[in-house]
């Protein structure tokens, strides 16, 4: 649990890296009108460990503010422009290296559609717990949204889920044992109800990065 937590972080410091060499720019003159590249950037990551329905579902919040150092050493508004436009090379960026650090690990990972999962991972114990997965699935089909990754899916997925629970890690961790001890002795059952939704660790690495706007 602990090499997985490190590798994703490790993952995420690598994408905000890339993100503050490559993209991350600074406003200067009136209203911003002078754009330069920025030579460093602020970012603040809160690492999550369950969904709002208490699935495992490991996952980083990174916050960075509106504020960038140019080069000069001087602290200008952060000129985001570019972040946006390239949201998709960032989640592909976050994937790759992510898929990267779980193999120096040693886990054997294989493709799904536009992320990946882990193969030892039995598909209906991901089933199982994919609770919000399928929440939001179901009222996207029942909406004729094709995706998630829509300002339709983004609204589905504000206005369906419940309000976070304080819940200590250590009981959940105890759930989660039974459910899954519980789950292995009914698995051909399971298997049988089971459309086998997004996977655990396809959820983690949802296949398109989320920016919003603050």
């Amino acid at each position: 649990r602990n090499e997985i937590s490190a590798a994703l972080l490790q993952a995420v410091k690598y994408t905000i890296d890339y993100l503050e060499k490559y993209l991350a720019g600074v406003k200067r003159g009136k209203n911003g009108i002078r754009k330069e590249d920025a030579q460093a950037i602020l970012s603040t990551l809160i690492v999550h460990y369950t969904s709002r329905e208490l699935d495992p579902q490991l996952h980083v919040h990174t916050i960075i503010p509106n504020i960038a150092m140019t080069k000069s050493g001087e602290l200008m508004a952060l000129d985001s422009r570019k972040i946006y436009m390239n949201q998709k090379i960032l989640g592909a960026i976050f994937r790759s290296q992510f898929a990267r650090e779980l193999m120096t690990l040693d886990y054997e990972l294989e493709k799904d559609e536009e992320s990946f999962r882990c193969t030892k991972i039995p598909k209906y114990l991901e089933a199982e717990f994919s609770t919000r997965a399928t929440q939001i699935n179901k009222v996207l089909k029942d909406n004729n949204i094709r995706s998630s990754a829509s300002k339709g899916g983004d609204l589905i997925k504000l206005t369906t889920r419940k309000k976070k629970q304080a819940i200590k890690l250590s009981d959940l961790f105890i759930t989660w044992k039974n459910k899954i001890n519980s789950l292995k002795n009914n698995k051909e059952e399971i298997i049988e109800k089971s459309d086998t939704p997004d996977s655990a660790i396809k959820r983690i690495t949802a296949s398109k990065s989320s920016f919003t706007r603050q």
